[in-house]
Parts: C-alpha cells; sequence; structure tokens
C-alpha cells in the first residue's frame, strides 16, 4: 500500500502539536524565576558581544545554559519585553521537537519492526510524536518562559540523536561527518540544558537495539561520554554555588535509594493517568523512606523491570531497551544528587517520556501490522478510533494545563487545588497577593504556610512582614522575636523586630534589638532610621541627631527626615 498520504505527517505532527498550547500566549511573565531571569536581568537582552559574553559566563539561579540564552537574546530583538513572543518561540520550538521525534520514531521502528510494514510504522510514529507531544505533562516546559532551556536541549538532543542513526547507515567520510555532526549536537544541547547527559549511554543502547550494531563500537562514544562527564561536573558545581545540595543527615541515603525508584514510577504514573499535575510537588518536611506510596512505587519499578529482562530474553528487548533509556535520562533529576525543596517536577519529564512514546508507537505499529495481516479490519479500525479518541483528551488536558501557567497567582491557585497540604505554594501565593497590596488575603496564605511547616523560618518571615505592614505590629514583633531566636544576628529581623516594637508603641523594648543590630551592621540606613526613631521616642534627642549623622553620609535625604521628625512620635 502506497505511504504516500504521511511522506509529509511530520508537517502534521508540526500544526496539531501547536494547539494545545496556544493559551500560552497570553500568559505573561510569572513571579516564579521569569521575574529573576527576564525582569531583572538586563543582561541577556540582545545578541552584542557584552550579551553573549554574559551568557557564556553566566550561571543564573544555578543553570549554564548559554545556547537556550541565545534564543531568549534573540526574542528581546524582536518583542522586547513582550512576553507574547517568548511564549510564541516556545510553543514553535515545542513543535519543532514533535516533528523531530516523528522523524526519530520512523526511522527507529523501521529499524526494529521491518515485517510491519511501511505504514503501520508510520501510524506508530505518529502515536509516539503526538501522544508525547499533546500531553499535559509538557505544559510546564512549553508554558514557562523560563523552562525554554528544555525546549532546546530537547531540540538539539533529537538531532543528535537522529545523525547518530544516520551515520550508522553511512560509510567512509560520511560516516565521520555525521558522527561529528552528532557529537556537536550533543555539546549544545549540554550548554542548552545539562539534563541530557545520559545521552550517550542511550545510543549505546541504541545501538544493541533497534540498530542492532553489538557493544563493539565504544571508541565512537568517547566524545560524548568526554562531553557528559565535563557537563556533569559543570552542572553539580554550577548548581552548588546557587543552590546548597541537600546533605546526608537531611536526606540519608536510604531515602534517596527509595527516591530513585519513586521518581521513575511518578512520570510513568502520570503519562497514563495525567491528573493532578502541579507546578510543585513539596517534599515533606519528613523524608519517610517506607511510606506506602514509595514501597508501592519500588515494588512496581522492579517487577517493570524483572519484566523487561524476561522479555528481551525471549529475543524482544524493546521494552527493556526504552525502560533504560528513560531511567538514564531521568537519572540526573532522580533524587541520588538532591538540591531544592523538590524531587519530581512535570519539566523533568519532557526529554525522559521521550523512549516511553517510542516503545508505545512500536506497540501500535506491531498492533495494526498483526491486524492487517490476520485480515482484521475492524480490530484495526477499532484501535486507530480508540488512539484518536484518546489524543483528544489528552490534547484538552494540556490546554487546560496551560492555562494554569497564565498569571502568578492562577499558578499557584492550581497548585493548591492539587495539594492543599503544599506550605511552599500557600507561601508563594501569599508573596503574590501581597506585591498586589491583597494584605488580608497574603497574611492568611503566610499563616497557612506556617500552620503547615512551624519549623521553616522563611515562612514566619513573610508572616511576620505581612503582619507589620498590616498595622499588627504585637503580632509581628512576636513572630520577629521567633525568628531572632533561631537568627540572633540576622539583621534585617533585628531591625524588623524594633520596626514592629516601635509601632506597637513599645520604644523602650526597641532599643536592644536595633543596637545590637547597628552594631552588626554600622551602614545600614535602615538601621540607623528605627534606632533614631527608638532614641526620639524616648527622649534621647541627641543621640537621635547621632544616628542623623551617620546616615547623612549614606542618605542625606532619610537623615533629613530624621531631623525634621525628632519630637514625633513614632505611633503617628
Amino acid at each position: 500500500m502506497s505511504t504516500r498520504p504521511l511522506d509529509r505527517a511530520w508537517l502534521g505532527v508540526f500544526l496539531v502539536s501547536l494547539v494545545p498550547f496556544l493559551p500560552a500566549l497570553s500568559g505573561g511573565f510569572l513571579d516564579w524565576d521569569d521575574n529573576v531571569n527576564f525582569l531583572t536581568n538586563p543582561h541577556y537582552r540582545g545578541l552584542g558581544l557584552a550579551q553573549v559574553r554574559w551568557m557564556l559566563t553566566s550561571a543564573r539561579s544555578g543553570h549554564w545554559i548559554p545556547v537556550t540564552w541565545l534564543t531568549l537574546g534573540a526574542d528581546y530583538l524582536v518583542w522586547g519585553m513582550n512576553p507574547f513572543g517568548y511564549h510564541l518561540t516556545s510553543i514553535v520550538l515545542h513543535a519543532v521537537n514533535a516533528a523531530l521525534l516523528f522523524a526519530l520514531a520512523r526511522r527507529l521502528l523501521a529499524r526494529a519492526l521491518p515485517e510491519a510494514g511501511a505504514r503501520a510504522r508510520d501510524l506508530g510514529a505518529l502515536v509516539a510524536a503526538l501522544g508525547w507531544a499533546v500531553h499535559p505533562l509538557r505544559a510546564e516546559s512549553v508554558a514557562w518562559i523560563t523552562e525554554r532551556r528544555d525546549l532546546v536541549s530537547g531540540a538539539l538532543a533529537l538531532l543528535s540523536v537522529l545523525a547518530y542513526v544516520t551515520m550508522t547507515e553511512r560509510e567512509g567520510p560520511a560516516r565521520r561527518r555525521w558522527l561529528a555532526v552528532a557529537v556537536g549536537a550533543f555539546a549544545a544541547a549540554l550548554g542548552a540544558k545539562s539534563i541530557v547527559m545520559g545521552l550517550p549511554l542511550v545510543l549505546v543502547l541504541l545501538d544493541v537495539y533497534p540498530l542492532r550494531r553489538g557493544l563493539r563500537l565504544w571508541p565512537e562514544k568517547a566524545p560524548f561520554l568526554a562531553l557528559a562527564v565535563v557537563g556533569a561536573a559543570v552542572s553539580v558545581t554550577v548548581a552548588a554555588r546557587a543552590w546548597p545540595l541537600t546533605p546526608l543527615a537531611a536526606r540519608p541515603v536510604a531515602v534517596r535509594a527509595i527516591d530513585v525508584p519513586y521518581a521513575l514510577a511518578f512520570y510513568v504514573a502520570k503519562s497514563i493517568v495525567p491528573l493532578g499535575l502541579s507546578p510543585l510537588y513539596e517534599l515533606g518536611a519528613v523524608a519517610d523512606p517506607v511510606a506506602p506510596v514509595r514501597v508501592m512505587a519500588l515494588v512496581v519499578v522492579a517487577a517493570t523491570g524483572v519484566a523487561a529482562v524476561l522479555l528481551a530474553r525471549r529475543r524482544r528487548p524493546a521494552a527493556l531497551v526504552a525502560l533504560a533509556s528513560y531511567a538514564l535520562l531521568l537519572a540526573p533529576v532522580s533524587g541520588v544528587v538532591h538540591i531544592g525543596a523538590i524531587l519530581v517536577a512535570d519539566r523533568y519529564s519532557y526529554l525522559a517520556t521521550m523512549p516511553l512514546a517510542i516503545l508505545l508507537g512500536g506497540a501500535t505499529a506491531a498492533m495494526l501490522a498483526s491486524a492487517a495481516t490476520a485480515r482484521r479490519q475492524r480490530t484495526a479500525a477499532v484501535v486507530t478510533g480508540a488512539l484518536g479518541v484518546w489524543l483528544v483528551a489528552l490534547a484538552s488536558l494540556a490546554w487546560g494545563q496551560t492555562q494554569v501557567w497564565r498569571s502568578t497567582e492562577t499558578l499557584w491557585r492550581a497548585a493548591i487545588a492539587v495539594d492543599p497540604a503544599c506550605a511552599l505554594c500557600h507561601s508563594q501565593l501569599g508573596s503574590e497577593l501581597g506585591n498586589r497590596r491583597r494584605l488580608p488575603e497574603a497574611t492568611a496564605e503566610f499563616a497557612e504556610a506556617v500552620r503547615l511547616r512551624p519549623d521553616h523560618p522563611p515562612f514566619h518571615r513573610n508572616l511576620a512582614l505581612a503582619l507589620l505592614k498590616s498595622g499588627r505590629a504585637d503580632e509581628a514583633a512576636e513572630r520577629y522575636r521567633r525568628i531572632v531566636g533561631w537568627y540572633p544576628d540576622d539583621v534585617e529581623s533585628l531591625t524588623r523586630l524594633g520596626a514592629a516594637l516601635l509601632g506597637a508603641h513599645r520604644a523602650a523594648d526597641a532599643l536592644a534589638p536595633l543596637e545590637r543590630a547597628a552594631r552588626l551592621r554600622p551602614q545600614d540606613r535602615e538601621v540607623r532610621y528605627f534606632l533614631a526613631r527608638a532614641y526620639s521616642a524616648q527622649g534621647r534627642v541627641a543621640d537621635a541627631r547621632a544616628q542623623a549623622e551617620a546616615v547623612r553620609a549614606i542618605d542625606p535625604h532619610l537623615a533629613d527626615d530624621i531631623v525634621a521628625n525628632l519630637a514625633a512620635s513614632p505611633a503617628r
């Protein structure tokens, strides 16, 4: 049967993959890394020498991603600070990745299932590409501008594998050229996001199946492996400078050992049942390695691995290769090396689930080929129809999930709806509401974060500041006393404790924390300002004037304000 109708299916994959994520075009920059990366960061804006130098040397937010920054610098040249353009580029890049995945699946299925027939293989490749591309798990990577790195690294990783597969089909100089292209694309992918570091070992697995080249070609992998080692070293070094690595005391080896199967099971489960997706899956305050969900994950992963090995022994290695590739690509974010307050995130599935999508495509192709051989046209029609309904359902869920990323408030309200016990989610929502001057709502969210995690000082800081801004000085003072008890030399908390006590008409009590803050940081103008007010309230005008003179060298206008209000009550 002719396959001509599918010869340009890549264009259909590209266009269909755009649709579920179009709501992102109405989204803005989020107060969730976007503010740090773009709104307050002038360095990436353009592609001049200064900008490119910054991109090559920056480790902003714990990531070295110069190739990704180049795309964002190009966006700025075209769109300025209009988020619409950044979102448009991201959506188009994702659609390109879907088309590349279709091309790769087509090539690999042709090697794995030569007997299946071109039409069945092409339909399998379509299922692989679209099942991956329109899945709601992709929404975070596509709709969050900060995660441009997923899209760029994904495109380059796919190009690297496609070039590698082409290399295996060539001889002589052409073979060397395609190998160079594959290595170059992999190097660029590492410069877009280091999560691709497991790709060289995936190429080794592809050599075994479906390329059927055996394990005798390790010299070919040497440049890939060398780049991966360097990329891993850079990634860990850069991340550790921005965010401290979680110490073993806080997350012991036993916990990390159970973290890995939990992460492996998480993305498969969410791929099968993509409900309850969230921008943040918070780690608990206490890690429990024998929690039922973690034990179940361990059992499922172990059973799946055993089943894949048994199938491989029966000359059906596809499942083992796909699952091993998935595990290798997920390894950098599986929890072995841990940083931050999360273990899993939807964005981590972007590259890692591609092998699983190709495995699904292969199963579809084999099923359709079997139905065609047995002349079961009705079976083939039912299978095709069911897959169509499934893809439409996924796209519908992706459309809704994309809208979660429309604004900072919608983001955190959605996260709380999924997990009301997420303390960090309540805190982030409180910060957004506070920025919008909705102080009563913000205070309530901060209070809920403290209730959920009373052991976490930053949540107390947020609540104390909200109380102070709301005029609830006595309550704010009690919060700041607790924080100062934890951190006696925290100048900011000492200063705000003094300010809260002044607001509560307790100037005498305010002197001790303010004087301590002044000793710790003599050049802090805010400390001197509140200390002058405290002295003035106590009738110590000479001391207040001395503080005003100390401030004058730092901020003359603030010094004038102190002098003008020496006799004023701090309660006014």
